[in-house]
């Protein structure tokens, strides 16, 4: 049993009002709060979330739950470490992205419209399916997607045009360009970005 699952079963059946009294909390309703919002997520969520209810930060409160219900410091340690690893790998891929390539070239669309469907054009992969994983992984994982993607678009953005390529912006910086096929190429992609800013 995972120490989350451990966590939830000696909940059962406990007083909630009581577990927080145990933990410190002086406004029993706040900390009521905080135990229901704990638990309505995973443990590494709710870690990576940074909850701070005015006494605990997300992991004290995970901390001085586990010490209430006398969870060994040990596997708490271990715990908090491996979430803590997965939060440092997630931010490497902060600014990973995939391009949507349609060679566009602007003609009467309105920069308003543009600036609106932007989006379209910028991908964000599921950081989760890239973590802990070789280069050459990740790779095959983006490559998934950009196929995913060109079959549910029938290849067409609106506005934007035909789907020509995708240019996935890696965690160190280097651009892939992919086919539709999801295929690496040794093409370069020339992007643009359409902005509206108020002065």
């Amino acid at each position: 049993m995972d120490i989350n699952d451990l966590v939830r079963k000696r909940l059962e059946g406990k007083d909630k009002i009581e577990i927080v009294k145990k933990m410190g909390y002086q406004v029993h309703a706040k900390g009521v709060e905080s135990l229901n919002y704990f638990l309505s997520k995973n443990l590494s969520d709710f870690i990576t979330d940074g909850m701070y209810d005015f006494r605990y930060s997300a992991e004290e409160f995970f901390r001085k739950l586990c010490e209430v219900l006398e969870i060994d410091e040990e596997s708490v340690n271990k715990e908090i470490q491996k979430i803590n690893e997965i939060i440092i790998k997630r931010r490497a891929y902060e600014k990973s992205y995939i391009f949507v390539n349609t060679n566009f070239k602007r003609q009467s669309q309105s920069i308003f419209a543009l600036a609106f469907m932007e989006g379209e054009r910028r991908l964000r992969p599921n950081i989760d399916n890239l973590l802990f994983k070789s280069d050459e992984d990740v790779l095959k994982e983006i490559s998934r997607v950009v196929k995913t993607h060109y079959h549910d678009t029938k290849g067409k953005l609106p506005m934007w045009g035909n789907i020509v390529n995708y240019a996935y912006h890696h965690k160190n910086g280097k651009v892939y360009v992919f086919d539709t096929d999801g295929n690496l190429t040794e093409q370069e992609v020339e992007e643009s970005l359409a902005t509206l800013s108020v002065k």
